[in-house]
């Protein structure tokens, strides 16, 4: 998939309005897909939006690593590289 397709999967998925895919490196989006997956498995409330600042981007992969342990998903989460990215 091209980073265009993914974006209006995105947006037609959630109803956002996602412009850039640096957008998902947030971790909010993937926390909001994960818990249509698998509903209450993300504690949603934890979840940080419109992160400014990288701690909050890091405490979102933290909920959604959290939710992948509680959901039996067998797959770690690489924190420092999502969080990190040049996209913006």
């Amino acid at each position: 998939m091209s980073r265009k397709e993914i974006i209006e999967w995105v947006n037609d998925t959630l109803f956002t309005n996602i412009v850039k895919i640096g957008d998902l490196g947030e971790g909010s989006h993937y926390c909001q897909l994960l818990d249509m997956i698998f509903p209450d498995v993300v504690q949603m409330r934890k979840v940080k939006w419109n992160c400014k600042h990288e701690i909050d981007k890091i405490n979102n992969y933290k909920v959604l690593q959290e939710a992948f342990k509680y959901a039996d998903i067998d797959k770690i989460i690489p924190i420092n590289d999502l969080t990190k990215t040049g996209y913006r």
